[in-house]
Order: C-alpha cells, then sequence, then structure tokens
C-alpha cells in the first residue's frame, strides 16, 4: 500500500517537546502505524501528493491571519491531493489552511483563545459523515487555538461546531476533511501545552486537560473510511 504523508508544519512549545517529543510521535501513536513524514517549512521541494494514500496536515503556532511563502506552497499541495482524489485530513493548523486554501478567510477567534477538553456538536452532515462513525453527538476532544476560519462567505459543509467556534469541522468534497480540534493529543500533552501557554491564558487553573478518546477516534476513522478505502 501506498504511504501516508504527515505534512508536518509545526513544533510544539519547547516545553511540551522536551515531554513528549515532536508531532510525528504524536500522530503515528494515534494512526497505529508509521507515516511519511515532510516538514512543509523548508527548503525541500514538496512531494507528489499522487504518490501517497492520504495526507495529514498537521498544526501549528504560526497564524494564517498573515500567509507566508510556506504557508502558499503548503495549500498548494493540499489543493493538488484534493484535486487528485487523494484523501486529506487538516488539524487545526491543518483544518485553517484548508479554508485559507479554498477560499476562506482565517481570523483571531472574537471569543478568545479556546483551550481545554470541550465538547463539539455535530451538524446532521457531520453525524452521516464517515469521519465521526460511532461516535455521539456532543464528542467530547482536545482543544488548543487561537484562530479560526470565519464561517462568513465560506461554502464548505460544516461538519461539527460550538459556541466558540461555528467551524470545528469541515468538509470539501468526498474525501478532504479538517478538525479544528487535536485528535492526536491526549491529557498529559494538553495540561503542558496549558503549562506553556499560561502567561497567555485568562484562568488555565480553570482549563480541564484530559485523554479525549473521542477525539482520538477521528484519526483513526479517517484511516480506516478515507485512507484504506482509497
Amino acid at each position: 500500500m501506498r504511504p501516508v504523508l504527515l505534512l508536518t508544519l509545526g513544533e510544539p512549545p519547547p516545553s511540551v517537546r522536551a515531554a513528549f517529543g515532536p508531532f510525528p510521535g504524536w500522530y503515528e501513536r494515534v494512526w497505529g502505524g508509521s507515516l511519511t513524514v515532510h516538514d512543509g517549512r523548508g527548503d525541500a521541494p514538496a512531494p507528489d501528493p499522487r504518490g501517497f494514500a492520504g495526507v495529514v496536515v498537521t498544526g501549528s503556532s504560526a497564524s494564517l491571519t498573515a500567509p507566508t511563502r510556506w504557508m502558499e506552497a503548503a495549500a498548494d499541495l493540499v489543493r493538488r491531493a484534493h484535486d487528485a482524489g487523494v484523501p486529506v485530513l487538516g488539524v487545526c493548523f491543518g483544518h485553517q489552511l484548508l479554508g485559507h486554501a479554498f477560499g476562506g478567510r482565517v481570523r483571531k477567534n472574537p471569543a478568545g483563545w479556546e483551550i481545554g477538553t470541550l465538547p463539539v456538536h455535530l451538524t446532521d452532515a457531520g453525524a452521516r459523515d464517515p469521519l465521526f462513525h460511532g461516535l455521539p453527538s456532543p464528542l467530547v476532544v482536545n482543544l488548543t487555538h487561537e484562530d479560526d476560519i470565519d464561517p462568513d462567505g465560506f461554502s464548505a459543509t460544516v461538519l461539527a461546531g460550538n459556541e466558540r467556534t461555528p467551524i470545528q469541522a469541515l468538509a470539501l468534497g468526498d474525501a478532504t476533511r479538517g478538525v479544528q480540534f487535536h485528535p492526536e493529543i491526549d491529557g498529559p500533552t494538553l495540561r503542558s501545552y496549558v503549562d506553556a501557554r499560561r502567561s497567555i491564558l485568562p484562568d488555565p487553573d480553570a482549563v480541564r486537560a484530559v485523554d479525549a478518546p473521542e477525539g482520538a477516534a477521528v484519526l483513526r476513522n479517517f484511516r480506516r473510511f478515507y485512507v484504506d478505502k482509497a
């Protein structure tokens, strides 16, 4: 079977990386296998997405409110994958990248930081989508983000949302999906994020940070229903 590409677009905060390692190990733990890693911020040419069974795009501390050249190159890669019918899953920044790549606007969330183990609600389309197969609504997921996709004027199918972030999950066509939350982050890792961002959060001690197996199941559903069936 063809490999799956993990397009890494960031790193954890230094204290989080020291405790839990870089992003690829987090994804491989939940994915249940190895992934081919390409750092989309570097100078190496981007791989042809047609050579992969799927593409997963990671989070990043960078912001698409001020796009850079490497962000535009990453957006081009996901558009090429989408056009070729290669399944794509964008996570957090990767989810926002899909919005940016397909005509949406990324903004600073008017509600401010969303961080913690929190519920998101499926739309009718989300309840039918294989990405959320076997999962309840609301489902409990782990989140840490300041930006989101502005829902005004964006034509993707919304699969999930909540009161702070209207587009928590989206669908573009048959096999391109995005989730604002982090299926790869477990409770201890999220707690480490809270500690790393303590100085910029309004009430870090009130943040709930625990394992979110329903969120992790979303990544496995992407593998099962999109990548393995491609």
